[in-house]
């Protein structure tokens, strides 16, 4: 999975050395807090249902971190628990982005929190697992992220997912990150930063409709009704990035609430709405009724072609109107949205 400038919401964390100057200039062995902090306003301009840094600062986001000492993820984050931060919120606060209470970077010869533990060791691993928009446990909505990974279960933490057209999901992760941030050479240097850099999990579906070549006279869409067998709920891994618990269940998709008129060009095109989407294998079925030229042409339910929806991507599905038919096209965007 590439990073893309485009439709990415991308967020900083802060990862300072244990050993720095405070703010007078002294050098300092103090604790040294883990920051969140947030890019530049260019860096927000998604095409995500949140689609600013204002939408963004309005939901915020959560963020699961694990603790694992000398070893890495890779070697004991299957056994380990998120004992560092638990679906932390991260909130926006007039200038910054802030969360309560505050965790310190653990010193690469100190575990994390004054644990006990004796030794030395090279480093001190933490890995981080973020997404957006942040769920409370407290107030359960009915679609978006409907529950989280209980703080007391061992491995990858996940989100779990009902489905609504606009429900949005994004995600990312950062692991063995530790305080002198000079290795992995990817995360930076002494007091550089690792960054979120939010992908969506969902994929989105837009629907659209133009006329067929030759195809003459004003052609206007009365009704149109999409349906499928999308998923409308599942579980997803925010280390893997993978689809799991996905049931079998057909959710409605989108219905005109008005008409809609078809331009006169061949090559433009109309709106007929959009929808976000559970990765799988999915058949939509639409059901259309049209005039042109004033005949009427109301046609049965037909199914399209299964589609298998892949994260983070966008497909568009444009419906062809002549004088008797409608034809479909579908087109896969190789950059992630």
């Amino acid at each position: 999975m590439r990073y893309i400038r485009k439709g990415a919401v991308m967020l900083f964390l802060l990862a300072l050395t244990g050993c720095s100057k405070d703010e007078a200039g002294n050098d300092s062995d103090a604790p040294v807090p883990v920051r969140f902090e947030a890019g530049s306003p260019e860096v927000f301009k998604s095409r995500s249902l949140i689609e600013s840094e204002s939408a963004l600062r309005e939901v915020g986001f959560g963020v699961f971190a694990y603790y694992t000492g000398a070893s890495g993820w890779g070697t004991v984050g299957s056994s380990t628990t998120p004992n560092f931060m638990y679906n932390q919120q991260v909130t926006w606060s007039s200038d910054h982005w802030t969360y309560t209470p505050v965790k310190y970077w653990p010193n690469d010869n100190y575990p994390a929190d004054n644990s006990g533990a004796t030794g030395s060791q090279t480093h001190s691993y933490v890995s981080f697992f973020a997404y957006a928009p942040y769920f409370d446990p407290s107030s359960r909505p009915a679609s978006g992220v409907t529950d989280i990974g209980a703080n007391n279960v061992s491995g990858a933490p996940t989100v779990t997912y009902t489905w609504a057209a606009d429900a949005d999901l994004l995600y990312d992760y950062k692991k063995d990150c530790y305080k002198t941030m000079t290795s992995p050479g990817t995360y930076g240097s002494v007091g550089g930063s690792v960054p979120f850099i939010f992908k969506h999990a969902l994929a989105k579906v837009e629907f659209k409709a133009r006329r067929d070549n030759g195809t003459l006279g004003t052609i206007t869409i009365n009704s149109l009704s999409i349906t499928s067998n999308g998923a409308t709920s599942g579980t997803f891994n925010l280390s893997e990035a993978t689809w799991s618990s996905i049931p079998d269940a057909a959710s409605p998709l989108t219905s005109l609430a008005e008409s809609k008129t078809v331009p006169i060009d061949y090559n433009e095109t109309v709106s007929l709405g959009s929808s976000l989407m559970i990765p799988r294998k999915v058949t939509f079925t639409h059901d259309f009724h049209y005039t042109i030229q004033s005949i009427d042409n109301d046609l049965p339910a037909t199914a399209i072609s299964p589609i298998t929806l892949e994260v983070g991507h966008k497909y568009t599905i444009t419906f062809v109107i002549s004088h008797y038919s409608v034809k479909v096209e579908t087109t896969k965007y190789t950059e992630q949205w």
